[in-house]
């Protein structure tokens, strides 16, 4: 059994422990679109032409979100030793959707129309099938793509105001990474005469699982007319720099150098 005594601690170090809290305002998601082919398609259809710039304003305009949970599913055993009650774990369950608010933008009401796209892409809504089958049709029916082709990418990254970029200030950086993403529900958003009010987009996110990580792991889907090799020039001048310090002990050695305590 572990020995827990209380020691003493000065009141700076107290303030620093309980006057630190996290809060709730500082966050950032970031969706990114499936790998099918036919979704830029789709998307013009209904007057959205997506690229990177748009890309970074959706995510902006997420304004509300809930970190996810899970729990593990544990199976009981009462014959292993007598009058005891044991419990082991078989399974981890994760929620089976998390719920991303927008703002929406009054220049072309984005949220809207990118997860209406997508939901189009997924169910073939389409108003130029190649069949001669619309939307528009009374007798049209969905005809719904393979998993692999619909399924996109989200993270849910969590900072602070004080959030330091770079350096040892990445630690501060809590990210959700989730799997196997699509949108399962776009909610209803009720507008009238009254006073107005925001209009917000309520949309509901099926995934697979989720995992943490320290930072965020830049594996989102970026737009699909995004070209090919725009990080390429980023890419190439890393690995540069890695291979210069692998080469190099005396900067590796100048780099390590804490000019922090330095007056």
């Amino acid at each position: 059994m572990a020995d827990i005594r209380p020691t003493g601690k000065k009141i700076s170090q107290v303030k620093k422990d309980l006057l630190s809290p996290a809060t709730t305002s500082h966050f950032l998601a970031s969706v990114g679109l499936p790998n099918g082919a036919g979704l830029k398609e789709i998307q013009q259809e209904i007057g959205l032409t997506f690229n990177s710039d748009q890309q970074e304003k959706l995510n902006l305009l997420c304004s509300e979100t809930a970190l996810p949970g899970s729990r593990l599913s544990t199976v009981e055993s009462r014959n292993h030793f007598p009058g005891v009650r044991e419990r082991h774990v078989y399974r981890r369950e994760f929620d089976d959707v998390i719920n991303l608010i927008f703002y929406v933008d009054a220049e072309q009401y984005l949220p809207i129309r990118y997860f209406e796209s997508w939901m189009n892409y997924i169910t073939g809504s389409s108003f130029s099938d190649d069949r001669g089958m619309n939307v528009e049709n009374p007798t049209f029916s969905y005809t719904m793509k393979f998993p692999n082709d619909y399924k996109g990418s989200l993270e849910v990254t969590k900072f602070e105001k004080n959030l330091e970029f770079g350096g040892v200030g990445r630690t501060k950086i809590l990210t959700y990474k989730f799997v196997n993403v699509y949108p399962l529900a776009v909610s209803s958003m009720p507008v009238s005469y009254n006073t107005s009010r925001l209009l917000k987009c309520s949309v509901g996110m099926a995934y697979t699982r989720y995992f943490v990580t320290k930072g965020a792991t830049g594996k989102v889907k970026p737009p699909l007319n995004t070209p090919p090799d725009f990080l390429a020039p980023f890419e190439a001048e890393a690995e540069a720099f890695n291979n210069n310090l692998k080469n190099n002990p005396e900067l590796k050695q100048f780099l390590s150098v804490d000019f922090s305590a330095e007056k």
